[in-house]
């Protein structure tokens, strides 16, 4: 229980304490509660308080205070390049943190003699093509003349930061709202190896603002034709895509041209920019779209998605517009309800069933609803009602909607989430958007900012971050599975391009760590870990992050590799022209292009204690790592450590070991996975096998469920799949038997739950 303290016993004996259960709790509410021991013969202990929480787990080191509240919200990304990510945020008086998994954080001050008076948002990302991450922030200096300014924090050693004000501009220029605006987008425009900076302010001298470095000059400029001046005072950050294919992204902000809202289109190329208006007479003369909009690539077609204000904010009505083909697909009905400047934070996308086709989440008043992106059909709603209201908020306090986490593994359905009021909500898109089994949480005050959701520690389950307007932080441990098809903080990335489709994946290329074992050989001390990857789309990798092209080449540690799939000539030419790929050896890997090869690394405590590579070829492979396994140590494995390759998913390079694997010798043996994801047999062999094995599943009836058997099996670990597709399909929940026949026992019996 979270805020427990450790029991004092009054003597080295143990004492049986019965287990209590409380029933009849309230949700969303802390409770202290005084718990206290009576012996057989009355006498009474000490006692004391231990908090109880009807709501999500919050993890361990949580929550933290900041000096202040973190405008747009806070991003979910790696910044040091080791297997976990770090939270990153950004406090209204001026601070920058960075948050490790356990709530360890380590602070970066403003820039010296800087004058403001609030930081607003930020966004993080490679600016200066250096293979580390930047963090970029918007600063409102001062509010009644209109000043802003952008900084930069650049991490030039472990723990030290420069950081430098790259411009200032106004006056009569805003970028603070009192919920979500002025928010950095780091976007290509001009096919360089570093990013631009955009912002878009608003008051009297709204305009969309960019920044790009000049390397004569070694400076951040404004180019000729930015700053570009935009009609009224609308909300909206910019939002970057490539809906041309030309290489270079576009920004779309909104305007208001002739009465009518538009899109303001900034067309980049090689010599510059074209600018256009695409004025949505669809929404009518008092339709308003000051709030966030977003972009979705679907069936190589760009869609923008937005809401737009009616009757001084009593109704909305959201719309998609489809810029590929230049027509507005669809508008929906007038949604009744009264929000702040029409929600601020705009649509998500997501998905709300799995049938491949993009969703969108979006919220006003109590209800929230999801609509098919391509048509406009309304797949379900639902209402939520806070449990605890709070002093001063009301149904307007919200913060920007997101959506991520799969409720079931294999699933593309994400669960919507938001800050409601003091609460915070996901709901279930498979029970018409009703909160999921342990929220909403309690924010204490108001929930404006925009939640975070990412795999924080690699456990292969997200964890979703929280931030109330006091600047406190709370991280909570989710029953979800990781997925790469969510919007998982404000504007979608840490880039905050606001494009679903943006990501850093090169198309359907990804690498999967499938299983890992620790191993040890009879005949040795040494403990070794046995690693099996997949690697999918090699052959559509056109791009990798890496772009300084001096670094081409990859020493690896001594490492056995041993591929399952054949190479054929060609593939092993183009790997490494020096001759043909190990198949298996000890041998030393010196001097490769490493732009052919994917890392792997062991971890412990965040540092590397071996290395290898493999080929970066389609197909599944093994490597095996010496290292010396500590029994209580936390070790994890990771592919591409450095974050160099674009994927598709990057929520499973990493698995976490546990100390209790078994450890491979001279006997055979079988283990059962977790049945949770799919009935499935871990086969260590220490002699191969001729003629396979076979696997019968029973009922505890007798009847058979499921029967499977293998071809031949060599010697090594093997994963065998004994339900349907892995997903247990004809089996139903249950206790069931397993008998495995064609090991040297002949016969072996085990008893399995399916949950």
């Amino acid at each position: 229980m979270e805020g427990s303290s450790p029991a004092v016993r009054s003597t080295s004996l143990p004492i049986p304490v019965e287990q209590g259960v409380i029933d009849g709790l309230d949700p969303v509410t802390e409770y202290r509660v005084w718990v206290n021991a009576v012996d057989a013969i009355g006498r009474i202990g000490c006692g004391e308080y231990i908090d109880l929480y009807t709501t999500q787990e919050i993890a361990d080191g949580w929550p933290v205070q900041l000096s202040g509240n973190t405008g747009s919200g806070p991003v979910i990304v790696n910044m040091d390049g080791d297997s976990e990510k770090e939270i990153v945020a950004v406090s209204s008086f001026g601070e920058v943190y960075l948050i490790q998994d356990n709530g360890q954080m380590e602070t970066i001050d403003p820039p010296i003699g800087l004058t403001f008076d609030r930081f607003m948002s930020l966004a993080v990302g490679d600016v200066d093509s250096d293979n580390s991450n930047e963090i970029v922030v918007s600063c409102q200096n001062d509010i009644l003349d209109g000043y802003c300014s952008v900084l930069l924090y650049d991490q030039t050693s472990p723990g030290n930061w420069s950081t430098d004000i790259l411009d200032t501009f106004g006056p009569d220029e805003s970028i603070s709202a009192a919920y979500a605006s002025g928010s950095p987008v780091l976007f290509q425009a001009n096919n360089t190896s570093s990013l631009e900076i955009a912002i878009r302010s608003k008051g009297d001298g709204s305009s969309l603002h960019v920044w790009q470095w000049n390397s004569g000059l070694q400076d951040w400029i404004e180019p000729t034709g930015f700053p570009i001046s935009l009609n009224g005072s609308f909300f909206s950050e910019p939002i970057a895509v490539d809906f041309d294919d030309d290489g270079y992204d576009e920004l779309i902000v909104t305007q208001l041209v002739n009465n009518y809202s538009a899109l303001h289109v900034v067309d980049f190329y090689s010599g510059g920019f074209n600018e256009s208006n695409v004025l949505l007479t669809d929404l009518g003369t008092d339709g308003r779209v000051f709030s966030s909009i977003a972009a979705v690539k679907y069936d190589h077609e760009v869609y923008i998605i937005g809401a737009a204000r009616y009757n001084g904010g009593s109704g909305n009505k959201l719309f998609a517009y489809n810029i590929t083909t230049s027509s507005m697909e669809w508008v929906s009905g007038m949604l009744s309800g009264a929000d702040a400047y029409t929600n601020m934070g705009g649509p998500a996308i997501g998905h709300a069933n799995n049938d491949g086709i993009p969703d969108v989440f979006y919220m006003t008043k109590y209800n929230m609803t999801a609509w098919q992106l391509d048509d406009g059909t309304q797949i379900s709603t639902g209402t939520l009602l806070p449990y605890q209201f709070g002093s001063g908020y009301t149904h307007e306090t919200k913060s920007a909607t997101i959506a991520a986490g799969a409720t079931v593994q294999n699933s593309i359905v994400t669960a919507p989430l938001i800050g409601f009021c003091t609460n915070f909500f996901a709901l279930d898109p498979a029970q018409t958007l009703q909160p999921l089994n342990g929220f909403p949480t309690w924010t204490r005050t108001g929930s404006w900012t925009a939640p975070s959701v990412g795999d924080v520690d690699n456990d292969g389950r997200f964890e979703f971050l929280t931030s109330n307007q006091s600047g406190e932080l709370t991280l909570y441990e989710w029953d979800s599975f990781a997925t790469s098809e969510c919007w998982p903080m404000y504007q979608h990335d840490s880039h905050r391009t606001g494009f679903f489709n943006s990501g850093r994946s090169s198309d359907g290329f990804d690498v999967e760590v499938v299983s890992a074992q620790i191993t040890r050989s009879s005949d040795s001390s040494t403990d070794q870990v046995m690693l099996t990857v997949n690697i999918f789309g090699s052959s559509s990798l056109t791009d990798i992050r890496r772009s300084d092209e001096d670094t081409n080449s990859l020493v690896a540690e001594t490492a056995s590799i041993d591929q399952s799939t054949d190479l054929n000539h060609s593939h092993r030419a183009t790997l490494n022209t020096g001759g043909d790929v190990p198949r298996s050896s000890n041998a030393l890997i010196e001097t490769v292009d490493s732009r052919c090869y994917v890392s792997v690394a062991v971890q412990c405590d965040r540092e590397e204690v071996s290395t290898g590579v493999i080929p970066l070829v389609d197909g599944r492979h093994t490597i095996t790592l010496p290292v010396n396994i500590l029994s209580a140590d936390d070790y994890s494995v990771i592919v591409d450590p450095e974050n160099r390759l674009r994927e598709s998913d990057e929520s499973n390079n990493a698995l976490v070991l546990e100390p209790n694997l078994p450890r491979l010798g001279a006997e055979s043996f079988i283990t059962f996975q977790n049945p949770s994801t799919g009935i499935s047999a871990t086969v260590y062999l220490a002699e191969a096998l001729s003629t396979g094995l076979t696997f019968t599943v029973y009922s505890l009836d007798g009847r058979v469920q499921y029967e499977t058997r293998t071809e031949a099996l060599s010697t090594g670990l093997h994963t065998i799949t004994l339900s349907d597709d892995g997903r247990n399909e004809g089996i139903p929940p249950g206790v069931y038997f397993i008998r495995v026949e064609g090991m040297q026992e002949n016969e072996i019996a085990r008893k399995v739950v399916v949950i």
